[in-house]
């Protein structure tokens, strides 16, 4: 059911003009007794689920007011009890005509939105919300739920644009090595100075990315999405630097229902195939072609757990053919509910060969997480990670396998009321630190951005 227009409690309780209450001054003491009789009856009715039988009492009453009498409140009253019955076409109908008599009163213009919002008719909805969250009279409590509509009409529209925006500086930007020089087995031993130091610089990243679907059965549970982007990182300064990325992928999407102890749940399997070309200083570098599956299901309303096998291939620039290499991972998921947001633990198996086997590698990664709203403004995640990633032969110059063992942690942070338009800043801190059996391959990486998030 939806939640805005039900109990006028929670727009009157901070002075929105409400014409649940009070009844019109001008008419009879009589008459006022009637219709706050039938108004206290149908309040109740609707609270014990029972919206056809409160329609009846306020229609009722209505039928009986003197010719001419202000039937305004119980016309408001017979909305509520449309509403709540899921009758939006005649809630619609009145609500159009009370806000036509009451311009100026914003919970009829809210629950007028929220009728036409339950018809489809977003683009109307989305006037009338947008509208009403600016308003300065509007509880936060309520404009937190006119965002959730609003968000809520932008994942449901068939063709949906984001930004991809964001701001920081990165004091590695070609991602040089930590040490300055390395011993070479293959070569006696002997010390070698690397050239190549770590570059400094501010980035910039700018792009856009397009999300189109379409459901070609009626009941939604069918869905064909396709998805592309372009997205580009401007090392200022350092244009040798840059880097640009072009995705395309489109798939599936199946909504099920199972029986899981003895209820149904929800679950979802959606399927992509994909490709993504990369460049590097406005070169080519590669371009990867991949598949996947991902099920997302639902146990209880505390768990719930997902699995996404995916294959790739990759194609690099400049590199000779038995230099490309195939991969494969497992992604497992399990999520539950813990206090306002939810924990989530993911393991993941990946393994990539070439035709030149020193290039095979395979590895292995755990992520715990947390996101929560806590508060309420305040939103954000933590994530913790731990990978290990091992080639299958020693490697031909340093006469050792390599290991890589990454550990990694990220933090978001944002607050609701620092936005404008629907667009939240985000601020993001993310470390990572690989120590590898092969110094060369060390890395450490410290970076705060600021990027926008779309909430609708």
């Amino acid at each position: 059911m939806l939640t805005l227009c039900c109990t006028a409690p929670v727009y009157a309780a901070h002075s929105v003009d409400s014409l649940a209450t009070p009844v019109p001054a001008d008419i009879p003491d009589e008459t006022r007794a009637a219709i706050e009789a039938a108004l206290a009856q149908s309040e109740h009715l609707l609270a014990v689920g029972q919206p056809v039988a409160a329609f009846a009492v306020l229609m009722q009453t209505m039928e009986s007011l003197p010719e001419g009498a202000d039937d305004s409140t119980l016309r408001f009253g017979i909305a509520q009890a449309l509403l709540e019955g899921g009758r939006f076409s005649q809630a619609e109908q009145v609500l159009s005509r009370l806000a036509e008599e009451h311009p100026d009163n914003l919970r009829v213009r809210l629950d007028w939105a929220l009728a036409l919002f339950a018809l489809g008719r977003d683009d109307e909805a989305k006037a009338l919300f947008r509208d009403a969250r600016r308003q300065a009279n509007l509880p936060p409590d309520a404009r937190r739920k006119v965002e959730g509509i609003l968000g809520d009409m932008l994942e449901r529209k068939r063709l949906r644009i984001d930004l991809d925006l964001g701001l920081w500086y990165d004091d590695n930007v070609n991602n040089a090595s930590e040490v300055d020089t390395v011993q070479i087995p293959a070569f006696g031993g002997l010390p070698f100075q690397i050239d190549q130091r770590p570059v400094s610089a501010w980035v910039a990243r700018t792009g856009a990315s397009v999300r189109w679907r379409k459901a070609p059965t009626g009941d939604g549970r069918v869905l064909i999405e396709a998805r592309g982007g372009a997205v580009r990182n401007t090392a200022i300064s350092e244009t040798e630097h840059n880097r640009t990325w072009l995705n395309l992928s489109a798939g599936p999407r199946f909504g099920y229902v199972v029986t899981v102890a003895g209820r149904p749940r929800p679950g979802r399997i959606s399927a992509d195939i994909g490709a993504e070309r990369r460049m590097r200083g406005g070169h080519g570098e590669a371009t990867s072609f991949w598949g996947g599956v991902h099920l997302d299901q639902v146990l209880n309303a505390d768990w719930r757990v997902g699995i996404s096998p995916r294959l790739w291939s990759t194609r690099l620039d400049d590199q000779p053919d038995e230099a490309d290499p195939t991969g494969a991972s497992l992604d497992l998921s399990v999520l539950r509910r813990a206090g306002p947001g939810w924990l989530s633990v993911r393991g993941t198996l990946s393994r990539e060969n070439a035709d030149r086997r020193s290039l095979d590698w395979s590895s292995r990664g755990l992520d715990l997480g947390y996101a929560a709203e806590v508060g309420d403004a305040w939103s954000g995640s933590v994530r913790l990670g731990l990978n290990r990633l091992r080639f299958d032969e020693a490697d031909a110059l340093f006469l050792r396998r390599r290991e890589d063992r990454t550990r990694s942690a990220s933090l978001t942070l944002s607050h609701r009321e620092i936005s404008w338009e629907g667009y939240q800043p985000v601020l993001m801190l993310d470390w990572s630190k690989t120590d590898s059996s092969v110094p060369f391959y060390d890395r450490k990486l410290l970076s705060l951005r600021v990027g926008l998030r779309r909430l609708f």
